[in-house]
């Protein structure tokens, strides 16, 4: 189902949620989650906005908003991030501090 659906199935509310069947139903009885709208093939339809709402993803008047186009890409910063060096620590690397003694075998 598409996410502009004004309706989501009871399997769509769990998986946004992360509930159990078993937990969203407590949750609607408690009050916390909205009560299903309608019964529909088969299951419960709740109203999508009601749902974001109640999970704070959305405020009820706040309307959805649509994705970004693409991304901002600022190839200064990327490049200054890409060109520093590593700085490398001085000293004797690990097999050289780990050789053993040449007149030892």
């Amino acid at each position: 189902m598409p996410d502009d659906h004004p309706r989501m199935t009871t399997k769509e509310v769990c998986a946004l949620a992360r509930y159990t069947p078993a937990t969203l139903w407590r949750r609607i009885d408690a009050g916390h989650m909205p009560r299903p709208i309608d019964r529909g093939g088969g299951g419960y339809l709740f109203d999508r906005r009601s749902v974001l709402a109640a999970l704070g993803i959305v405020s009820p008047a706040e309307p959805i908003a649509e994705p970004q186009a693409s991304w901002d890409f600022d190839p200064d910063a990327y490049s200054a991030t890409h060109a520093r060096t590593l700085r490398r620590r001085k000293g004797a690397g690990w097999r050289d501090r780990h050789k053993e003694p040449a007149g030892e075998s």
